[in-house]
């Protein structure tokens, strides 16, 4: 049975059930969105300002007759469609709150499929509805909502790839353009396209290795074609410039802030001044120009060669940078997003939520574990896509915003882990009244 019949059958209340999940997902979602009118923190113009250049007619520019090659197309595309539609940015937070909720269905179909437990599925659909991580930065005018969406479909369609053969050469090609889209809304993704061709290849058993070139090759397509568009306009070959300030201005200044004492947050910004004037000096000395005055492509290309000689002179600071970025994006619970609008104690919400953080995160490698015992493919590919994200972006800027992309993912983990520990207490429960019934038995004979 597909999930939608499951639904529709009403099978043991599952509809109901399912209402009741979106009912709370909608109340903590909307609840929050009444609450906060802070939408633009902390670089929503960045994306704002080429979507209203691009209403006037002027093209993806940051300024006129400035090519754009910070941002890539897909989030100010949809901002300028609502812009146009006389959406303001209220009105784009609140389009984005309902595709949270969207995904809150589309979470527990996933997770009844993934386990056959409707428990599981409410239970998933339920923590993802009321994560406070995700509802905040649906809150912002920034791509995580949107991001979060295309993801998912992708990981759907990468299931659906990994499990119906017949269907491949359908799915492998709308599979490489959905993850080529996933690039052009956030750069992060560049090299996911390759995660998910290694796991094609290691559990699709007929027809792989042309399955996983068809996927490949098209999931470039989108992503190569706006790099020569920034290379037609700066001549630099890069999907986002934003690659080299993040590694010289987070990677490269947070492996140098990882060998000093102190605080870790001062030392980073103290190296971000020192490395960023020496890129500055190599770009007049190479160029015979003021760095403002040349494209940021241009900038971003010394950016990141200077980092990557601190990054190979400091292998195991960087390694450790990483490992640090990586715990933060995992166990940052966010709970300044509740403080901000609730009137409990600073103290007692750091706690819980971090508490909670903490366990979801267990809960989820216990979920892990299970669906690999039951579903290989679903397992590893779970595994392959929270990993990626956690890893790639983990740095000098790593926060639990940089959960947000794989909040289903993991929280489906998560609920998986949740009805194992169920299944067994009720398993427990049972067998001691099993055993209570023999003693009684016994003891009347």
């Amino acid at each position: 049975m597909k999930p939608i019949d499951l639904i529709r059958s009403g099978r043991a209340g599952t509809a109901a059930a399912l209402l009741t999940a979106m009912a709370i997902a909608a109340f903590a979602h909307f609840t929050y969105f009444r609450l906060s009118h802070d939408h633009f923190y902390p670089d929503s113009f960045t994306y704002m300002t080429p979507a209203r250049f691009m209403l006037r007619g002027m093209g993806f520019v940051s300024d006129e007759d400035v090519a754009e090659t910070l941002r890539t197309p897909g989030y100010p595309l949809l901002l300028a469609g609502a812009f146009h539609a006389g959406l303001g940015a209220r009105g784009i937070v609140a389009m984005q709150h309902a595709l949270s909720l969207a995904l809150v269905a589309g979470l527990f179909g996933l997770t009844w499929v993934m386990t056959r437990s409707t428990f599981a599925a409410i239970l998933a659909a339920i923590l993802f509805g009321t994560d406070i991580v995700t509802i905040h930065y649906a809150n912002k005018v920034l791509t995580e909502t949107v991001f979060t969406a295309a993801l998912f479909v992708v990981m759907v369609l990468a299931y659906r790839l990994l499990r119906v053969t017949d269907e491949a050469s359908f799915i492998a090609p709308l599979l490489g353009l959905m993850t080529g889209v996933l690039v052009l809304i956030r750069p992060l993704a560049l090299f996911y396209s390759l995660v998910l061709t290694t796991v094609f290849i290691v559990r699709v058993k007929k027809q792989r290795v042309r399955l996983a070139t068809v996927f490949l090759v098209c999931s470039l397509v989108l992503p190569a074609g706006w790099a020569f568009r920034n290379y037609d306009r700066t001549g630099v070959f890069v999907v986002s410039s934003l690659e080299g300030t993040n590694l010289l201005m987070f990677r490269a200044a947070g492996a140098l802030a990882m060998l000093d004492s102190g605080s870790l947050r001062q030392n980073i910004a103290r190296h971000q001044s020192e490395l960023l004037e020496r890129s500055r000096v190599l770009l007049r000395q190479r160029y015979q120009r003021d760095p403002d005055d040349l494209p940021h492509a241009v900038c971003a290309r010394t950016y990141g060669s200077v980092a990557a000689s601190v990054i190979a002179r400091h292998p195991l600071a960087y390694a450790s940078l990483v490992a640090r970025g990586a715990g933060l994006n995992l166990f940052e619970s966010d709970w300044q997003a509740i403080a901000v609008v609730s009137t409990a104690r600073e103290i007692i919400l750091h706690r819980l939520f971090d508490a909670w953080t903490v366990l979801e995160v267990l809960f989820a490698a216990a979920g892990l574990a299970r669906l690999w015992k039951r579903d290989r493919d679903g397992a590893l590919l779970l595994m392959a896509t929270i990993g990626y994200f956690i890893i790639i972006s983990a740095g000098g800027e790593s926060e639990g915003r940089f959960r947000v992309p794989v909040a289903p993912q993991l929280l489906l983990a998560t609920a998986t882990g949740m009805e194992m520990l169920a299944h067994r207490v009720r398993e427990f429960v049972a067998g001691s009244g099993r055993l209570g019934e023999t003693d009684a038995v016994r003891s009347n004979a």
